[in-house]
């Protein structure tokens, strides 16, 4: 399959801090000024410094006065959007036990505790041998199809679409079941969202687990953590999972949204500026992967599958798309006039390097940013945020 990352780019770096004292303090004093590191506070003052008195500007996107040369917005507020279990921001406490029988299937339940199983019903936690066609009005989709090598999959353990799973509890091990059900209206592809697809599924065997109680112990083995008890393990659990589902129904919802207000807008022409802008990211992005293995940016493209150029179109392909998603954005930023704050924008800027992960000093972090995103991303990504808060809120749940 032909793989290729186009998402935004995560930059897993982590501030370290070090607390001084004794000897240590007396050494961190003998530090010369061209070696000591500013403190945060000193790099944001000196960066909203030079944003105000335009160092940046040459660097600006979509700074224009008049965006009808490019796009037209469309309505984009008071849209409709429909119930859906992918907004569903509370996990239930089905949910909460799979995670933690999956858990300790898959971290302390040895080969040798798995039963075989040709024949008889299958059940929650089996691991189902599955083969498996998926089609939309009659036709096969290759993308829902296992082929005839299947796979496993953990009954129960909610990595398949809503009723998947459900519907194969108590079918025959052996036996094939049909199963109707819905893609969501979420659903990441726009052309399949909300389509009915239909699976003819053979469950062709499965292995039983001999699952053991589970117990604060076994999870905090696990993952070496410290809980007292279940009660609080779950509690734990439940609350880490609500949020991740909010997570969730907030940037579905999103996507569902923008997709809606491009879909009643109209895209004229591509900025060649902001389109030669995500070109050059898209390749810098791959080449860091490229980098990463030790390959060049032909022999990397190469493994995944691509030539230099399906690479091309990819790149292009990705530009359009993220200059039609900043042209609608930002003109919903230019007709509210929203604005970033300073105070804003060194929010955002202390809590980047407090949340990155390895040794990078605040100074490494912030010009990481900026390499990779330009100098305007801390303001952009503010006025961002408070568009699509915005529009989410005066979008109206249908069947409310």
């Amino acid at each position: 399959m032909k793989r290729l990352f186009t998402g935004a780019l995560a930059l897993l770096m982590v501030l370290t801090l070090f607390a001084g004292c004794g000897k240590e303090e007396a050494a961190t004093e003998t530090v010369t000024a061209e070696t000591a590191e500013p403190a945060l506070e000193a790099i944001i003052a000196d960066y909203l410094g030079k944003l105000h008195g335009g160092a940046y500007d040459s660097e600006r996107l979509f700074d224009y006065e008049d965006f009808s040369a490019y796009f037209t917005l469309g309505a984009y507020k008071g849209l409709s959007y429909p119930e859906d279990d992918y907004l569903r921001t509370e996990a239930t406490d089905q949910e909460v036990e799979s995670y933690l029988v999956v858990a300790v299937m898959n971290g302390v339940v040895t080969d040798e505790q798995y039963t075989l199983l040709t024949e008889g019903e299958v059940q929650r936690y089996d691991v189902a041998h599955l083969v498996y066609e998926g089609s939309f009005d009659g036709m096969p989709q290759d993308s829902a199809t296992t082929g005839p090598e299947g796979v496993d999959l953990i009954i129960g353990s909610g990595s398949y679409i809503t009723g998947f799973e459900e519907g194969l509890i108590g079918s025959a091990i052996g036996g094939t079941v049909t199963l109707d059900l819905a893609l969501s209206p979420y659903y990441g592809n726009e052309d399949l969202a909300g389509k009915k697809i239909r699976f003819n599924v053979t469950v062709e065997q499965v292995r039983r687990p001999a699952l053991p109680e589970i117990t604060a112990e076994t999870i905090n083995q696990i993952y070496g953590t410290d809980f007292p008890d279940m009660e609080t393990v779950r509690s734990a659990l439940k609350e880490e999972l609500n949020a991740d589902r909010a997570a969730q129904a907030q940037s579905s919802l999103d996507s569902y949204l923008q997709a809606k207000i491009l879909a009643g807008s109209k895209l004229i022409s591509y900025p060649e500026k902001e389109m030669a802008h995500y070109r050059a990211y898209f390749e810098t992005y791959i080449r860091q992967y490229a980098d990463a293995q030790q390959q060049s940016l032909e022999d990397y493209l190469a493994g995944q599958g691509f030539t230099p150029e399906e690479f091309e179109e990819k790149k292009e392909e990705y530009a359009r798309s993220s200059c039609e998603m900043d042209l609608m954005i930002f003109s919903i930023v230019r007709a509210e006039k929203i604005e970033a704050t300073d105070e804003q924008i060194s929010a955002l800027m202390e809590g980047i390097c407090a949340n990155v992960q390895g040794d990078a000093s605040p100074r490494e972090t912030i010009d990481r940013y900026m390499e990779n995103y330009g100098p305007f991303y801390f303001e952009n990504r503010i006025k961002s945020a408070a568009a699509m808060e915005l529009v989410r809120k005066s979008a109206v749940r249908e069947n409310a």
